[in-house]
């Protein structure tokens, strides 16, 4: 039992020593307290939702995000939403549904995650791997 409290005590220090912390303020997104990107939101017509755009420091569109209302096809079942992300550099799309956190901060963290953003543009491999 004695040798698995160290081993339990080191895997935790090691899991704080490697997480990333994810800030944004009004207009730019922080990994590890280091500005990745720009970002702009707008009030979208389904109210709590917001459409953003995310910048490269050089005024560059990186990453759109639209919401989407999906009407049901029965009137038994509510409309739901969901966003369209568009990466204007590499001209591509794909649909993403999100029920958890606000928005701005789960795309902050797919940024972070999977290290879209890369030296002040988009990591096109990453992109790539991120939407498969």
């Amino acid at each position: 039992m004695k040798p698995v409290i160290p081993a339990l005590l080191a895997c935790f220090i090691t899991a704080f020593s490697v997480a990333q912390d994810v800030r944004l303020n009004d207009s730019v997104i922080f990994i590890n307290n280091i500005p990745v990107a720009l970002y702009s939101k707008e009030l979208s017509k389904s109210t709590p939702r917001y459409n953003m755009e995310v910048y490269s420091f050089d005024d560059y569109v990186l990453i759109k995000a639209e919401v989407i209302k999906f009407n049901a096809p029965v009137a038994e079942l509510r409309p739901f939403y969901y966003y369209e992300l568009s990466f204007p550099p590499m001209a591509d799309t794909f649909a993403l549904y999100i029920e958890e956190e606000a928005f701005p901060l789960v795309l902050a963290k797919f940024i972070r995650d999977y290290d879209l953003i890369n030296k002040n543009e988009l990591n096109k491999k990453n992109v790539t791997r991120f939407i498969s």
